[in-house]
């Protein structure tokens, strides 16, 4: 949230009320403004709205929208202000009122600034300007302390100077010197960036002076920024005092979680950890609220994981430390209910959402998805490789439309009610193993229905440099691997439990990359002993990550496989011109002309075979794949296995597709991640046979970013993938993976598929000898509910 902005808030709306001089609202909200009535003046404004609305007076209805946004912006209710704004755009484009959708577009980008998504804001001021040039609105300082924010964020330093520059000017002409003091504030964290801290500080002192004399009920913010000097500074007595000041200046509900975190890593400068710790948790706290009125797009979830995970984090590494020193469990209990507070959040919000938000879409929501599937496309035949300004433009709109669903976001989170209670929900013979990778420090928590245990580990980098090393050697079968394989087992499991049969594991960061399966544990006769070997590892993206209900129901199997991934291949057939070059796209490049998967021929029947004995199964292959197809298919059906080419461009990496094959214009069909994210029903599992399926961008605390995450954000309970290329290959790991699953009756979906890849696993480690080798089977793994 607010720590997302890197200490400086975005501009709250401001100077919003100019209704007409006939606006019976208008002295009531002005009034309620002045005397800091946030609630009383959003609950009047969005009256005004309607009854302007009712009476044909949309430009009315739009700048009481606005005030409503001001006054639930400052109250930190964003999911709410957010919104506000989109009615009061809407209202304001219906009027033809363009400096109101300036305006308008100004508080969208505010929130999503304040929030973090630095992207969105970037393409809300693009048409925050665009307005601006037709509507030509009076003022432009916020504005222009907006752009400047935003080139700072991009790195621009001087051009983000510029723009304040001129901001300040304007704000200097009009006599509005509190717009002064926040432009000077703003150019202070510029300044801050390009490590001027002596320019920093004479421009956060001008504007206290500023404050001082003027603006005294906005002096918190001032404090706030004398304390990121001080902090830069590492003068630890200073940031004290000043943030001190900075919470004893704001009323408790209007105080912002990084007032408590600046103190905190003041006392932390200091060496006084209990009083770091106490306000850690008071941020915690706060954020707990914020998240809580967060809008519901998954973008904003995704970054506000990323901006919370800054106060979260540290809040682990100082009740870590006081564990410790103490030997106190509560520190250790606080120290993982933090970690896993912020885990994967974004994601539990959707799934907790359910069919609502599908519900509460409306039909433009499909439509732009269908658009946005087109240009996804365009992107992959791209040389370039880099999203258009339409593509930007649908990933906005549709974060739009999630907002304005206006999803109530209160959702249970089993890990809040900490430890104990979670340990009653673990399976007997089973238990949670959480790693968080701190820059300093790691931890891991080690979690059984009789353990509670927690332990200290090195830092990320080391930890993320022996994961790429043993990785890339289990890649390339590369000798050494053993030994680093080994090496690492000791790092990350020693004092776990070898005698528990399945370790359900929530990884962090790196760990997201590791081929836990082929740990090295031992050595028997001569020849390593991999951890697939003796225990059943599932991940989970989050140890809140519960399966609702069961599995019960169909039991009916589709594969789907062997696309036609080129116009060369024989069961290809063009519309009539289609396959010649002169009526093809002369800028299209077809750099998706991919070969076909003859094994996944005969991995189907293989699989279709398993489990055909006992249950329903059918196929989709070559030609006939299309989403159409799968989308007709997917109800009832229980297990999805797709043997398909993966496509992950260099540039999109938290966007990789499933390739459906050509049609018969020569274009690609694909299954992005929105697409699969917005599918209903979901199968219980999905098994992604693929090159690389399970790749994906790693995000602070939202986790792994990619297929797998979509899949689970539809519903499905648990998703087998890989983390790198495998040989296609004739299907017999995957037949010994259904074998076992088939004939499994006991426990969630997640565990016996668990069950069942290992089992398939040292099937394939007692063959001999290519298919022991671990670069053919390590590559795999299950991730799901718990």
């Amino acid at each position: 949230m607010l720590a997302c902005a890197g200490g400086s808030k975005a501009p709250a709306p401001r100077n919003l009320i100019h209704p007409p001089a006939y606006q019976p609202g208008r002295d009531q909200i002005t009034k309620l403004a002045q005397t800091g009535r946030w609630r009383e003046m959003a609950l009047a404004a969005h009256r005004s709205s309607d009854e302007m609305a009712a009476a044909g007076d949309l430009r009315g209805a739009a700048i009481f929208d606005y005030a409503e946004c001001q006054a639930l912006f400052v109250q930190f209710e964003y999911g709410k202000a957010l919104q506000a704004a989109l009615r009061g755009r809407r209202h304001a484009l219906a009027a033809r009122d363009y400096s109101s959708a300036a305006s308008s577009a100004f508080a969208i980008a505010a929130v999503y600034f304040t929030n973090g998504n630095y992207k969105l804001t970037a393409q809300a001021a693009d048409e925050m300007m665009r307005y601006a040039q037709i509507g030509a609105p009076s003022r432009m300082i916020e504005f222009r302390g907006l752009m400047g924010a935003i080139l700072r964020w991009k790195g621009d330093v001087p051009a983000s100077l510029a723009q304040f520059r001129m901001a300040l000017e304007e704000a200097e002409d009009s006599g509005d010197t509190e717009a002064v003091a926040t432009m000077r504030e703003q150019a202070g964290h510029s300044y801050l960036l390009s490590r001027r801290p002596d320019r920093a500080e004479k421009e956060f002192v001008e504007a206290f002076r500023l404050r001082t004399l003027f603006a005294p009920s906005t002096l918190g913010w001032a404090y706030r920024n004398l304390t990121v000097i001080a902090l830069a500074r590492r003068d630890g007595a200073r940031a004290l005092h000043f943030s001190n000041l900075a919470i004893a200046t704001l009323p408790p509900r209007l105080r912002p979680n990084i007032l408590y975190l600046g103190r905190a890593q003041a006392h932390l400068l200091l060496g006084n950890q209990l009083a770091a710790f106490a306000d850690l948790e008071k941020a915690v706290s706060i954020s707990r609220h914020l998240r809580l009125n967060l809008p519901f797009g998954d973008e904003i979830q995704i970054a506000a994981d990323g901006g919370l995970q800054v106060i979260y984090s540290l809040l682990v590494d100082v009740a870590g430390k006081l564990y410790e020193e103490t030997g106190d469990i509560r520190y250790a209990q606080a120290a993982f209910r933090a970690a896993q507070e912020n885990r994967a959040a974004s994601l539990l919000t959707r799934v907790g959402a359910g069919e609502a938000w599908r519900q509460r879409l409306p039909e433009t929501y499909w439509t732009k998805l269908r658009q946005l599937r087109r240009e996804e496309i365009a992107l992959l035949r791209s040389p370039a490789n880099l999203p258009s300004p339409e593509l930007v433009r649908l990933r906005a709109g549709l974060t739009e439309l999630e907002s304005a669903a206006g999803l109530d976001l209160a959702s249970p989170n089993p890990a809040l009610a900490g430890e104990r209670q979670l340990r009653r929900m673990i399976s007997a013979g089973e238990a949670l193993i959480t790693f968080h990778l701190g820059e300093q420090r790691g931890w891991r928590w080690i979690l059984t229905r009789d353990i509670f245990q927690m332990t200290g580990l090195p830092s990320r980098s080391l930890i993320a440099g022996q994961v790429k090393a043993f990785r890339g050697d289990v890649e390339k079968d590369l000798p050494d691997h053993a030994g680093k394989g080994e090496r690492l087992y000791r790092l990350l499991f020693t004092g776990a439990p070898r005698d528990t049969p399945m370790w359900t594991i929530v990884p962090d960061d790196t760990l997201f990359q590791l081929p836990f399966a082929a740990l090295v544990c031992g050595h028997s006769n001569g020849r390593p002993v991999y951890l697939a070997e003796q225990t059943v590892t599932r991940l989970a993206p989050t140890a809140s990550f519960f399966a609702n209900g069961s599995s019960a129901g169909s039991k009916r199997f589709l594969a789907v496989g062997d696309p036609v991934a080129n116009r060369a291949d024989p069961r290809w057939k063009p519309r009539p011109f289609a396959g010649f070059p002169w009526f093809r796209d002369p800028a299209a490049v077809d750099t998706l002309e991919l070969p076909r998967l003859p094994g996944s021929v005969r991995e189907i029947e293989r699989c279709l075979r398993v489990w055909s004995a006992a249950h329903p199964a059918v196929s989709i292959e070559g030609p006939r794949i299309t989403q159409a197809a799968l989308t007709r298919e997917l109800p009832h059906t229980l297990v999805l296995h797709l043997a398909t080419h993966v496509y992950q461009p260099p540039s999109n990496s938290d966007s990789p597709v499933i390739l459906l094959g050509l049609d018969a214009g020569g274009e690609v069909n694909v299954l992005t991640g929105a697409d699969i994210a917005a599918l209903t029903p979901a199968p219980a599992l999905v098994t992604l046979s693929a090159c690389g399926s399970g790749r994906g961008r790693l995000a602070p605390g939202s986790g792994l970013l990619g297929l797998t995450r979509a899949w689970l954000m539809a519903g499905t309970r648990s998703v087998t993938a890989s983390l790198w290329p495998v040989l296609d290959d004739t299907g017999g790991l995957f037949e010994a993976y259904y074998q076992s699953l088939e004939s499994s009756r006991e426990g969630a979906i997640s565990a016996r598929a668990a069950q069942a890849l290992q089992f398939a696993q040292v099937q394939s480690i007692l063959e001999e000898p290519l298919r022991s080798r671990p670069s053919r089977w390590a590559a795999y793994f299950v991730i799901g509910a718990i």
